[in-house]
């Protein structure tokens, strides 16, 4: 039996569909006994295509004809991009967005739209990683990329390697892959720095919304022999993805394009510091601006900054400048600007660098008024910098989400354009679950708006957290996450606590002290 127009707009309305959808569909009704189906499929398809999220989900339940145009590519295709105001940039599809079907779209849209809470069911794997030898893996150097299938790995050797977890969870087992060679001498510091969002790093990302390729810095500090000068390179190489096609669909693993920029800097830090940054044109890491001597600087020695670009001409140099506090976080912006994070100091420095200027002089440094949060409890709280998770542009502010050891969840704005505008940074109007162990013991990994916590196997959750519009008056929902307890299992009793984690394909993975085990939970129901 054929369901009339007026009919089906009273349906629809008692399922919840907003006004739109019936103000959509009265323009075609021009009879009362018109039948809605007297309107072609194309016209339905461009009427469900102006919907957004919650309409077209609803209006799936209300006949079978409708039903089908709600499952439709193109009507996701509009629901994606006329939402595109709404998602952060960078944005991250499972695949480039010419091969996203409409039920990869429609995951895509509504696991980024779901809030919470409940319980999230999940699709988890453990597997050995075959290093062949001593791997000597640096925790501070390991990456999840955004689509939760590549894990970048540098070793206290120098060298990078990456993992492919799609492999590793369906076969339980896997080998890495090297990106980067080893330092050739007596290493004595590595930092690793990736960039996966700028128009360098990743040329096709605004048109097609994937990971195709990515930039990735290395800075290394070594001897020759022991008790010789210190020597210090930075590079910069280029990443791609591959694939088995011509057409670009199918992913089989990375590999290195080519070394975009290699540099001689002895002053490079001598330790085994995290704190380094690329984006775009220029890395930014620390350094020590003093004679070079065969044995580290002093204890207590606070390091310089670099900030250095690598591309050709108009000028292509470094400058260095010196900073009262040690930071263990740095994040590089558009616009030539640097972030710098204390762990221990309520400061955050914003720096601007100028290289618009003739090219026989160098470029204005420009520090910003230090930014201290207000109302701080006391004592001073410590800072989760491995939380921090990359700056993401939202609106016209790029954004940066970070917790303390009290709970306290925080938001730094700093506008996308202008250089010197002053930057704010929002105390949440809540605080997180404070853990039932001494502070610090309770971990978490940070996304945009959710974050994974972890205290022990059993007790895991998903936090989701929102702004109410501008006020920073906001809530934190918790979602238990079930995850088997085998799945963490004996192989993994010296897992490095923290989960990495990746919002875009929501998956959160652990790995033991020497990466031997792996385990990879990707949560299917949000």
């Amino acid at each position: 039996m054929l369901v009339e127009v007026p009919a089906m707009l009273k349906l629809a309305f008692s399922l919840g569909v907003s006004s739109r959808f019936g103000a959509l569909l009265s323009q075609f009704t021009f009879r009362s006994r018109a039948s809605l189906f007297v309107l072609p499929d194309e016209i339905l398809s461009e009427v469900v295509a102006e919907l957004d999220l919650h309409d077209v989900l609803t209006v799936r339940r209300v006949c079978k004809i409708l039903g089908e145009i709600s499952h439709l590519r193109m009507v996701w295709l509009q629901v994606f991009l006329k939402r595109l105001d709404a998602y952060p940039r960078p944005f991250f599809l499972p695949k480039s967005l010419k091969h996203c079907t409409a039920r990869g779209l429609e995951d895509a849209i509504r696991s980024w739209q779901a809030k919470g809470p409940g319980t999230i069911r999940t699709q988890s794997s453990a597997a050995s990683v075959l290093w062949g030898g001593p791997s000597q893996v640096k925790e501070s150097s390991i990456h999840l990329l955004p689509g939760g299938r590549w894990m970048i790995v540098g070793c206290r050797d120098g060298s990078v390697w990456y993992l492919d977890l799609e492999k590793l969870g369906n076969s339980g087992e896997g080998t890495p892959a090297l990106l980067t060679p080893a330092c050739p001498g007596l290493l004595e510091g590595f930092s690793l720095a990736i960039d996966y969002s700028s128009p360098e790093a990743n040329p096709t990302l605004l048109d097609e919304f994937h990971l195709a390729s990515f930039n990735l810095a290395t800075i290394t500090s070594y001897q020759d022999k022991p008790n010789s000068f210190y020597k210090g390179v930075v590079k910069v190489w280029h990443i791609k993805v591959t694939f088995d096609d011509h057409d670009g669909l199918n992913a089989v693993g990375l590999e290195t394009s080519e070394c975009l920029y290699s540099c001689r800097d002895d002053n490079a830090v001598h330790t085994d510091s995290p704190a380094c940054a690329l984006y775009g044109i220029q890395v930014a890491y620390l350094s020590y601006l003093h004679p070079n001597p065969a044995s580290t600087p002093s204890t207590g020695a606070v390091p310089d900054v670099t900030i250095r670009k690598w591309s050709s001409p108009p000028y292509s140099g470094s400058i260095s400048f010196h900073e009262p506090h040690y930071y263990d976080y740095m994040a590089l912006m558009p616009n030539q600007r640097l972030l710098l994070v204390s762990r221990h100091v309520d400061t955050f420095r914003l720096i601007s660098v100028r290289y618009d200027v003739p090219e026989n002089e160098k470029p204005v440094l420009e520090i910003s008024v230090v930014i201290a949060p207000q109302d701080m409890p006391t004592p001073a709280p410590t800072f989760d910098i491995e939380a921090i998770p990359q700056p993401v542009c939202f609106g016209k502010d790029i954004h940066l989400t970070f917790t303390n050891n009290y709970g306290e969840l925080y938001t730094f704005r700093v506008p996308s354009e202008g250089c010197m505008i002053a930057p704010a940074l929002d105390r949440f109007g809540c605080t997180l679950i404070p853990p039932a162990q001494p502070a610090g013991t309770r971990c978490r990994a940070f996304g945009y708006s959710r974050f994974v916590e972890f205290n022990t196997p059993e007790d895991v959750h998903v936090g989701h957290y929102t702004r109410d519009g501008e006020s920073i008056q906001s809530r934190v929902a918790y979602s238990k996450v079930d995850i088997p307890t085998e799945t963490f299992g004996e192989r993994l009793a010296d897992l490095i606590r923290r989960p990495f984690f990746d919002q875009y394909s929501n998956t959160a993975v652990w790995v033991n002290q020497p990466l031997s085990h792996i385990c990879i939970v990707r949560m299917c129901s949000l």
